[in-house]
């Protein structure tokens, strides 16, 4: 996890699940503010792949291929975030770094 550019947390799941955020202490990630929501799944797990799950109000930057990375309006702009109802989905591989 980064906050205002530095990493203050890492874990590596051991198995496949998803991953979720929030203020919920049953999170795998619980961090605090106003605007952030009880529990949010950011990776989904879906047939043993990862998918990034955001919402317009969220910050970041994914790296595709090792590229330079793009942030999620890019990634928006460029059609590799894909709006299903209230969020971004994007199917993840074992290339994107975040």
């Amino acid at each position: 996890m980064v906050q205002g550019g530095k990493v203050i947390e890492e874990q590596r799941l051991g198995r496949r699940e998803s991953l979720t955020i929030g203020t919920h202490p049953k999170n795998t990630f619980v961090i605090s503010g106003a605007s952030i929501p009880r529990s949010h799944q950011l990776f989904v797990s879906k047939n043993g792949k990862y998918e990034l799950v955001v919402s317009d109000a969220m910050q970041g930057r994914v790296s595709i291929d090792r590229s330079d990375a793009m942030d999620l309006k890019q990634l928006k702009g460029g059609g590799l975030l894909a709006k299903k109802v209230d969020f971004y989905h994007m199917p993840l591989s074992y290339d994107h770094r975040g």
